[in-house]
């Protein structure tokens, strides 16, 4: 006779345990076979140091393949209790011991989740429009992909409370970029033609527009991945190279969502850039449904 506990098929429950709550413990047994019995053994602590033992017999609860399943209850408990138990078993004249497990009895931890969306002003008020107002693009970079998939994976699980936190500096970018007219220079060459970027052009797209986790933004788009081997290998790029790049450095910042799917957003348009994710590569000229609706 073998016998096991704490494992995915006899698990403890609760694992963590609180006062007054009562403890199911649950055992598995091979082979199957008459006469076996099953039961656990038990020490507990108090908070004061006195000890008590206790015994309590497991109950057959059902055979699956060739294992059997027991279940014994232990408690309620109080308090600071340390519990020690042992799972032992019998079958005719035969005692098999099993695993020993412990546990101690206290409230269960209050946990506060707090998710904190922000970023730092990026803005320069010395620098014409023209020329790209924001030093960096992360804020619509992040926007496109984080702030809202987050809120989408709680949407997702009902069961979990936790607070989401938007900075003031990051709002007040956020509409500059929907109400204003911020640009940054990243976007600003997203929206040039390819074969219009000078060589400083061209230097700072093959330069920055690979500014993504290698990982989960790149390697997983093939085009993407392949265009990143050819910088990488100091090949040089062509013109559809250029375009092909300017398109991929957008969409892998795009959430998982908006890349996999259609999605309704509160305002009860839909968005999704499924369509561009499936071509891969080999795109023409960005066109304005991009520049208006995908990229802020």
């Amino acid at each position: 006779m073998n016998l096991w506990h704490l494992t995915p098929d006899a698990p403890r429950d609760p694992t963590r345990v609180s006062p007054g709550e009562a403890v199911r413990v649950r055992i598995g047994t091979w082979p199957i076979e008459p006469g076996q019995t099953v039961r656990v053994t038990y020490q507990v602590v108090a908070r004061d140091g006195s000890r008590s033992d206790e015994e309590v017999a497991a109950s057959w609860r059902l055979n699956d393949g060739p294992n059997s399943y027991w279940e014994a209850w232990l408690g309620p408990f109080t308090d600071g209790d340390r519990v020690t138990y042992h799972v032992r078993g019998g079958v005719g004249e035969t005692e098999v011991v099993g695993p020993t497990a412990s546990f101690s009895v206290g409230p269960k931890l209050s946990l506060a989740l707090l998710w904190h969306q922000h970023q730092p002003i990026y803005k320069d008020t010395s620098l014409e429009r023209s020329e790209g107002s924001y030093l960096h693009p992360w804020v619509r970079l992040h926007a496109l992909r984080d702030y809202y998939s987050m809120a989408h994976i709680i949407k997702e699980h009902d069961g979990v409370h936790l607070t989401v936190n938007l900075s003031g500096s990051l709002l007040w970018q956020l509409r500059d970029y929907l109400e204003g007219g911020a640009t940054d220079r990243a976007l600003e060459l997203t929206r040039k033609p390819a074969e219009q970027l000078t060589a400083a052009d061209r230097q700072y797209v093959l330069t920055h527009f690979f500014d993504a986790h290698w990982h989960n933004q790149i390697a997983v788009h093939p085009r993407y991945g392949e265009l990143f081997v050819k910088r990488r290998d100091r090949r040089r790029f062509s013109t559809q190279d250029l375009r092909d790049l300017q398109m991929w450095f957008n969409l892998a910042w795009f959430g998982k969502e908006f890349r996999e799917s259609e999605l309704e957003l509160a305002t009860g348009e839909t968005a999704s850039v499924r369509d561009l994710v499936a071509k891969d590569g080999g795109f023409a000229a960005l066109s304005q449904r991009f520049h208006s609706k995908r990229l802020l």
